[in-house]
């Protein structure tokens, strides 16, 4: 019965202390340098205990600075309490990875061992210079116009509120009429830090890949109507390719020359039960690599999307990989992220940035654990920036911003209070500059 109690009540103590965590930073840090750490607590009485507090780092793969095994234990941090704020006195930080601090009291044995009770974590990554310089922006490289379904929104607008809503830097706001997404983006009625651009997507039916316009400064498709047959005839007799890698290859050949960043698109996807095209076309067209970049997640088969993303990678260098909701439900339009690493969310930085493979799609299913189409380190650092930045501030002024813009864009309704829209514009106004002070809270100096 003890042996239940005791568990009990380190269950019920587990619930309570992780509430007890108001804010912490920094939480990125180079590699290999000392920094001090700011915690933020409700109002506990045991800070107002100090002597009954103990403030703990561990590396999470194990290795203490001086190289050593941490083994099962922690390295002690001193630190000082000024009323619910805790500062650590500085600690060096080794190691491209995870990094925890974690404030604990004795357990109801009085001990620091398996029984300490966990009143904060503190969650930090460190990383090399190289990746340090670069900001994490989360981007949608295939933000469909509509939904899957009979379920629409309201107007084109209501989408791109929604996108902003669920978390989103920077979108490619896509569709076969090229002519509409640029319509929406430019009678768009707010301007937020969510930079917004076109893309075209590009599909000949039984004949192509389905392929990525990324800001054209023109129609693909438009001008494959007028020109497509007979490059495609040259094509041929120029490398005596199958008419359909042929038929891929001048369309994305078009789109490079209408200024786009071209992406073929899940491969796997299948339209009225069939694949796009037959699988010995698809490989061929792939192994080509005649293409700026693979989505490998934004279709219904993401994990067959992203088996044949890794055999790419395993025949032949790295492809640079991108991914978007695609054509999605309501309930999806945050499901499938990537997190880019880029100098700045300029256009030219997104390119260079997945170019580089700083470009990490994560495939985010219900219920269970993200997919990442990475190399391990990439991979990894993503995930935490997911997990511990992004869900910090970030995703809270971006939901904010995107329930202004759709308080705006609907109409009143019965019980709304009067000044609702004034709210939602001042919303709007006052989230000036927020992913600039985000960066510079969170991120050391």
């Amino acid at each position: 019965m003890r042996k239940y109690t005791l568990l009990l009540l380190l269950l019920l103590g587990l619930i309570h202390v992780e509430a007890r965590l108001l804010d912490s930073w920094p939480r990125i840090v180079r590699n290999n340098s000392e920094v001090v750490f700011t915690l933020v607590l409700d109002d506990d009485p045991l800070l107002k205990q100090p002597e009954k507090l103990t403030l703990q780092y561990v590396q999470m793969d194990a290795v203490r600075a001086n190289g050593k095994n941490f083994g099962r234990g922690y390295d002690k941090i001193n630190f000082k309490i000024d009323g619910n704020t805790i500062t650590t006195a500085p600690i060096r930080i080794v190691g491209e990875t995870e990094h925890t601090i974690r404030l604990v009291t004795p357990g109801p044995d009085g001990k620091l061992g398996k029984t300490a009770v966990v009143l904060a974590h503190h969650h930090v990554y460190a990383v090399d210079p190289d990746l340090f310089r670069l900001k994490p922006y989360r981007v949608n490289f295939h933000a469909s116009s509509k939904l899957l379904g009979e379920q629409q929104l309201p107007s084109q607008a209501h989408y791109l509120a929604t996108y902003r809503q669920r978390g989103y830097d920077f979108v490619f706001f896509s569709s076969p009429d090229l002519a509409a997404v640029q319509k929406t983006i430019q009678d768009f009625p707010f301007k937020t830090e969510m930079a917004v651009l076109p893309a075209e997507e590009v599909f000949i039916p039984g004949q192509s890949a389905k392929l990525l316009a990324l800001n054209p400064s023109s129609s693909v498709l438009n001008w494959f109507k007028e020109n497509g047959k007979a490059a495609v005839e040259a094509e041929i007799a120029k490398t005596g390719a199958s008419a359909a890698v042929a038929t891929t290859n001048v369309l994305v050949d078009a789109g490079r020359n209408a200024n786009a960043f071209m992406v073929v698109e899940h491969p796997n996807d299948r339209t009225e039960g069939f694949p796009y095209l037959p699988k010995p076309e698809t490989d061929a067209i792939l192994a080509l690599r005649h293409y700026d970049a693979f989505e490998a997640i934004g279709g219904p088969r993401a994990n067959l999307d992203i088996a044949q993303y890794y055999e790419l990678c395993n025949n032949g260098p790295r492809v640079p990989a991108v991914g978007g909701t695609g054509l999605c439900t309501f309930a999806d339009f945050s499901r499938n992220v990537t997190v880019v690493l880029a100098e700045s969310n300029s256009l030219d930085d997104i390119y260079t940035a997945v170019r580089a493979c700083n470009a990490v799609p994560f495939f985010q299913p219900p219920s269970t654990y993200r997919r990442a189409c990475a190399d391990l380190r990439r991979g990894r650092y993503t995930a935490f920036l997911i997990r511990y930045v992004f869900s910090i501030d970030h995703d809270r002024y971006c939901r904010a911003e995107g329930d202004a813009m759709l308080t705006l864009l609907n109409p009143p309704k019965e019980g709304d209070a009067p000044d609702l829209k004034d709210k939602a514009a001042e919303t709007l106004k006052n989230s000036k500059g927020a992913y600039n002070k985000w960066i510079e809270k969170y991120w050391a100096k």
